[in-house]
């Protein structure tokens, strides 16, 4: 086993096993065959990683093929739990959400090695993100969140984060541009609010307000999203004025719980 050296130290080994474990995520039902085509490794080797991995139950091996198991959910529901905005920002979205039709969801997200991690969400019965997972990360330029929370932290750490991540495209609306990124930013913190025109997903809008924090700690945002047809123009400022004071409350909330 050959580490590097510095900053850039690694463990290959288990750098190898979360590589299996990202695989099988995206890709459950893989064989033994499937896991040591995709990873250019032997099957013998593959086969220590998977049994290793299974021994220590973070993965499975059902009759479909290998795939992640439960006890995910468990570590990432401790992680959850000591996130403090997660416990005061639940009751003030669930009333939001109760004052929303059922096509919305409202959601809250964070910031985390430079991407969007989705904390919570209340899903609208008619939603149209039911596959979204809670713990669901994505580049912070696509979405909302991801630009209501770059609008609270500084210009050197946006150019660190676009520096790591870019500015890939997803849909034809995408910001691609490190100006236009910065330009929209300025206008977020002069409205209060980030808003999300089909970026990531054709057809979907979404609204995003920031939860003051400060540039160590810029906390997290809450969102409405839905239907463009439904988030239309004219009722942008409405969204914004409910948003605006859930995230107040939270924010109490947060200082004083």
């Amino acid at each position: 086993m050959n580490d590097n050296d510095g900053a850039g130290r690694e463990l290959k080994v288990l750098k190898r096993g979360f590589e299996i474990i990202e695989l099988i995520s995206h890709t459950p039902g893989l064989t033994l065959t499937d896991i040591s085509e995709e990873l250019a490794v032997p099957k013998s080797t593959a086969h220590i990683y998977l049994q290793t991995l299974e021994q220590s139950g973070y993965i499975v091996n059902t009759d479909d093929g290998y795939d992640i198991s439960f006890k995910f959910l468990t570590i990432g529901g401790l992680r959850r739990n000591r996130f403090h905005l997660y416990e005061v920002a639940r009751e003030p979205m669930a009333e939001l959400s109760d004052d929303l039709d059922d096509v919305f969801n409202v959601a809250l997200a964070t910031e985390e090695r430079g991407q969007r991690v989705l904390i919570y969400k209340i899903e609208g019965e008619k939603s149209p993100f039911a596959d979204v997972p809670v713990g669901h990360m994505t580049n912070l330029h696509w979405v909302a969140h991801g630009k209501a929370l770059l609008s609270n932290i500084s210009d050197e750490r946006i150019d660190r984060i676009v520096d790591r991540h870019g500015l890939p495209k997803a849909t034809q609306h995408t910001i691609t541009s490190r100006d236009e990124l910065h330009e929209e930013l300025e206008t977020i913190r002069d409205q209060g609010y980030s808003l999300e025109d089909e970026e990531r997903v054709e057809g979907i809008r979404a609204i995003a307000v920031p939860v003051e924090g400060t540039e160590q700690d810029p906390l997290g945002s809450i969102s409405i999203s839905g239907p463009k047809s439904r988030l239309d123009a004219d009722h942008i400022p409405e969204f914004v004025d409910r948003l605006k004071k859930t995230t107040n409350i939270v924010e109490i909330e947060y200082q004083n719980y």
